[in-house]
């Protein structure tokens, strides 16, 4: 909390001079912090129980979709429109991507794994609402999986399975 209310004034001890364009924006991202960390201890309170369980795929998977597969692209879209030194249009293209067909030999039979194609895909450039939302994105995602994962009780037989001697005080 005290640091969003003196985040105008935190910011702009890194910048050149006190009326410099990029406060604003610094300040913002700072807003998005701050509401980002309370995220970050929901996701945290909950997956603790969940590693000492021995429930580590939930919570590892759920880091994983939060950061990799929103996070990470919600800054890839929201920097290329924020950044003055690249210029882009109005959306940006991810190129087609062609997977070849790769397998592995089983016995004298040779299996197929992979054989597609990922056609061209046109994002719109959404500036700097891409960083915020990516940072809102890291850890809130988290903190709902994990903390339904929690309130499911289903890491309490994960629990039961991986210590059987133990006994359940609930």
């Amino acid at each position: 909390m005290l640091i969003a209310v003196f985040a105008a004034d935190i910011v702009s001890l890194f910048a050149e001079s006190p009326d410099s364009p990029e406060i604003p924006i610094a300040v913002n991202l700072v807003y998005a912090a701050c509401a980002a960390v309370i995220f970050r201890g929901v996701s945290g309170g909950a997956a603790g129980p969940l590693d000492a369980a021995g429930d580590t795929k939930i919570p590892f998977a759920s880091q994983f979709l939060g950061m990799f597969c929103v996070s990470i692209p919600l800054a890839y879209v929201g920097a290329h429109d924020a950044t003055p030194a690249i210029t882009v249009p109005e959306t940006l293209a991810i190129p087609a991507v062609e997977v070849p067909l790769v397998g592995a030999t089983v016995g004298s039979a040779e299996v197929p794994f992979v054989g597609f194609s990922i056609p061209e895909v046109a994002l719109p450039a959404i500036g700097l609402w891409g960083l915020y939302l990516a940072f809102m994105a890291e850890t809130t995602i988290p903190a709902a999986i994990n903390y339904l994962r929690f309130r499911s009780g289903k890491w309490k037989e994960i629990s039961e399975a991986y210590r059987p001697e133990a006994a359940a005080d609930d």
